[in-house]
C-alpha cells in the first residue's frame, strides 16, 4: 500500500473511533439507489454529438488486391479524410455535403500515407457521403 492510502485509512479510522462507534469502511460508504444516482451532465456535454468513424475503401486497378483506404467521422464546422493509397495510380476522393449537393475532390498521390482537413463552406452544412469517381 502506498503512504497516501495508509495515512487516508489512519485518519478515516481515527474519525470512526472519535465518533465512539466502529463502522467497516464498506458500511461507511452510502448504498441503495441514491448512491447509484450517476452524476448530473452539463447542457454542453449533452448537446456534444459524438458519432461513429466511417471506414470505406476502393479496389486498385494495379497492382490487383490492393486498395485506396479511407477514414472520416461526419462534424458540424469540418472534416478530416484520413487516407492510405496503396494503388500505384495517383486518385480523387470526392466529398458530398447535404445542403448544397456541391462537391470537393482531393487528390491523392500513389502510394501514400496522410490526411486531408476540409472545412465547410456554411455551419451546419456536414458532409453526405464520400465517393470514389473513376
Amino acid at each position: 500500500m502506498s503512504h497516501r492510502k495508509t495515512a487516508a485509512m489512519a485518519a478515516m479510522a481515527g474519525a470512526i473511533v472519535a465518533a465512539g462507534t466502529v463502522v467497516s469502511p464498506a458500511a461507511a460508504t452510502p448504498a441503495g439507489p441514491a448512491a447509484e444516482k450517476p452524476a448530473a451532465k452539463s447542457a454542453a456535454a449533452e448537446d456534444v454529438r459524438i458519432q461513429k468513424v466511417i471506414r470505406q475503401s476502393s479496389k486498385c486497378t494495379s497492382p490487383k488486391g490492393k486498395k485506396l483506404n479511407i477514414s472520416w467521422q461526419p462534424a458540424r464546422e469540418s472534416i478530416t479524410v484520413y487516407f492510405n493509397n496503396h494503388c500505384n495510380q495517383r486518385r480523387t476522393i470526392r466529398v458530398w455535403y447535404h445542403f448544397s449537393g456541391k462537391h470537393r475532390d482531393v487528390k491523392v498521390n500513389a502510394r501514400t500515407k496522410g490526411h486531408k482537413r476540409l472545412w465547410h463552406n456554411t455551419w451546419g452544412s456536414g458532409v453526405k457521403k464520400i465517393t470514389f469517381p473513376r
